[in-house]
């Protein structure tokens, strides 16, 4: 039960510190490159540890954490890769992170059908956010070259990529301890 504690608080550590970074590129749109490569190298390694945290988890549903080994890896390798090459990578910011987006959109529309097929009521509002997170993700990937559009849609990825984490975790994972009658134990 502790990973899943681990995995669902930094879960909501990192939907609510994508929000805030949001807030903080509307506010401060002139922040250093460096500095954005840094914040966003380390912001993704401490993503794929959660990632891989929660796909360790006893996920009572085990849909939330279903695929979050291999994008986990794929975050700790792009968080390693803005670390290290910070100089060439500011320019690859937001179409990479819209590619990071669209993917995980794909994943949570994956897991929101087989939340329909497990019988969550709520499987419609995480695939609709996931759908709205996509399509921001795919105007971010291809406003690619356009400095203002690339802005706002990078705020926009942000706060939907926090928000949908947070509603994925909120309303499918379940602790087994929680919730005796759905945990049979087998003999």
């Amino acid at each position: 039960m502790r990973k899943l504690h681990i995995a669902r608080i930094g879960y909501n550590a990192v939907s609510v510190i994508f929000c805030l970074a949001a807030v903080l590129y509307l506010l401060f749109p002139q922040l250093p490159p460096l500095a954005l490569c840094i914040f966003s190298g380390l912001l993704l390694l401490i993503y794929g540890i959660i990632k891989i945290v929660g796909y360790f988890s006893e996920d009572l549903f085990c849909l939330a954490f279903r695929y979050d080994l291999a994008f986990g890896l794929l975050l700790l390798a792009a968080g390693i890769l803005l670390l290290v090459r910070h100089k060439t990578a500011v320019e690859y910011l937001p179409g990479g992170f819209g590619w990071m987006v669209l993917l995980d959109c794909f994943f949570k529309i994956q897991m929101s059908e087989e939340a329909k097929k497990f019988g969550l009521e709520q499987w419609s509002t995480i695939s609709a956010a996931a759908v709205i997170t996509g399509i921001i993700g795919l105007f971010l990937i291809l406003s690619f070259s356009r400095q203002n559009a690339a802005r706002i849609l990078m705020i926009l990825a942000l706060l939907s990529e926090g928000s949908l984490n947070h509603c994925v975790v909120k309303l499918t994972v379940k602790n087994p301890e929680a919730h005796p009658a759905l945990h049979q134990d087998q003999p």
